[in-house]
């Protein structure tokens, strides 16, 4: 992977919608693409393998929104929890 792999990126809809992508390290050279939906409740859609270096990277990427775009936000403000699919990745 490369390091724009693990950027941070956010996206505004023209109706004001605002959702980062949020990636995370699923698996050593893998980057899952996870995403936070700014709603009223936050919500993340995928969350990585569950592995160690997955949850950090991920933690990681979520204080990156905070300290870019969100002030003050924390992954336990992340309210709703969305998996789009059942494998490990």
């Amino acid at each position: 992977s490369s390091p724009d792999d693990m950027a941070v990126r956010r996206y505004e809809g023209s109706g004001g919608a605002v959702v980062y992508r949020v990636p995370a390290m699923a698996f050593p050279g893998h980057v899952t693409n996870c995403w936070l939906v700014m709603t009223d409740t936050p919500t993340l859609l995928d969350v990585g393998s569950g592995m160690d270096l997955s949850n950090k990277s991920l933690e990681a990427s979520i204080a990156e929104v905070a300290a870019r775009h969100e002030p003050g936000l924390k992954l336990e403000d992340v309210g709703r929890v969305i998996l789009t699919h059942g494998h490990i990745d």
